[in-house]
């Protein structure tokens, strides 16, 4: 912040020059103040914690306190259910023990849920409850791949049938629960032609629409009647998105991210900016360059990081939803595939670690 001198404040005049004077220097003191304290602000150390996993993070969703990891390292046949209370983001604690399953026909699966009950989509799904997060116990599996999310009462299934097609399944969440054996029956589907490739990122439910950020689209699906979801459009990209990393959504905006290797050897990323205030023709309006590929939307910023670089969080305003402005850069000494907001703080997700940094006012 600059110090800034009023010239009429500075003229000496009789009996008051010297009020006036120390008036002036008391404004100076303050601006260096409040510009040390800017400075501080944006370069101080933002790391509180940092908790070491037994295992690598692959997926996670965020219900109430607790957090669910799927983890487990690509070359192992079993992977891990972890549940963690972050009720104090600055201290997780794992909330039960690990729970293990064989992702030979699984794959490292995406991962929603709904009250106590977990499911795990990959090339097939399971169904678990976790009740009692000390011992979860596996309700269902069946065949059912894909990547999921929770909507109301329904899963949303989103997969590949036939490439390069999008499909959209819907089931009631009463089917998926109940231990009975068969497989459960969608109560609606719909194919996208030319909208698939692999999912990338969460899928987002918002106002009964879903948003899908996959290698070939950006697509948008009307779920008000989940018997017959509605795809109101399909905007393909000019090229494949081959290391697509995040999708978040503010207001009528999606801000699509990727990872890409530098000039320098390092990964970076870049984000799309989308507007789709008519959802039936969303229209890219920026291009955010090499701003990293972990994103996150907190209040009125936007969050920013490259992966596997220790770079800062960097903090963009989006109140312009359409024109996002850089206002901070947050040293916190990690760097992940994942930034969860939670609060005042962000749990960032990487490799084998879960680092809390305190993101406040930037929320």
């Amino acid at each position: 912040m600059d110090t800034v001198v009023d010239p009429r404040a500075v003229a000496v005049s009789r009996g008051g020059g010297g009020r006036k004077i120390r008036r002036v220097l008391l404004v100076a003191v303050l601006g260096l103040s409040l510009s040390g304290c800017l400075f501080w602000q944006l370069t101080a150390e933002r790391l509180l914690s940092c908790l070491t996993m037994d295992e690598s993070i692959g997926a996670f969703a965020k219900s109430g306190d607790r957090l669910y990891l799927v983890c487990g390292d690509s070359w192992e046949p079993t992977a891990y259910l972890e549940i963690l209370d972050v009720s104090d983001p600055v201290t997780p604690t794992y909330a039960g023990k690990p729970y293990s399953f064989t992702k030979a026909t699984m794959g490292m699966p995406s991962i929603s849920v709904s009250g106590d009950r977990v499911f795990l989509s990959g090339s097939d799904m399971m169904v678990v409850d976790v009740s009692n997060p000390s011992a979860p116990t596996t309700v269902k599996a069946f065949p059912l791949g894909g990547t999921c999310c929770v909507a109301g009462g329904y899963l949303v299934v989103v997969g590949a049938a036939s490439y390069p097609d999008l499909t959209v399944k819907t089931y009631a969440l009463s089917d998926l629960v109940n231990p009975t054996p068969p497989s459960p029956v969608p109560v609606g589907s719909l194919t996208v032609p030319a909208a698939g490739g692999a999912v990338i990122g969460k899928l987002v439910t918002a106002e009964r629409m879903l948003y899908i950020f996959s290698e070939l689209a950006f697509t948008i699906v009307d779920l008000s009647t989940m018997s017959s979801p509605v795809c109101v459009s399909a905007t393909a990209f000019s090229s494949s998105v081959w290391d697509g990393k995040g999708l978040a959504l503010k207001g009528n905006c999606a801000y699509l991210s990727y990872a890409y290797q530098g000039s320098d050897g390092r990964e970076t990323g870049d984000v799309m900016v989308v507007d789709f205030s008519n959802r039936a023709a969303p229209r890219q309006v920026d291009f955010l360059e090499n701003v990293g590929a972990t994103i996150a939307v907190s209040g009125n910023y936007l969050l920013t990081q490259k992966t596997n670089t220790y770079d800062p969080i960097k903090v963009l305003d989006i109140s312009d939803v359409f024109a996002p402005r850089p206002v901070a850069s947050l040293n916190v000494r990690k760097s992940g595939d994942w930034i969860l907001p939670v609060g005042d703080y962000a749990l960032v997700l990487s490799y084998r670690q879960i680092a809390t940094a305190l993101i406040a006012p930037y929320r």
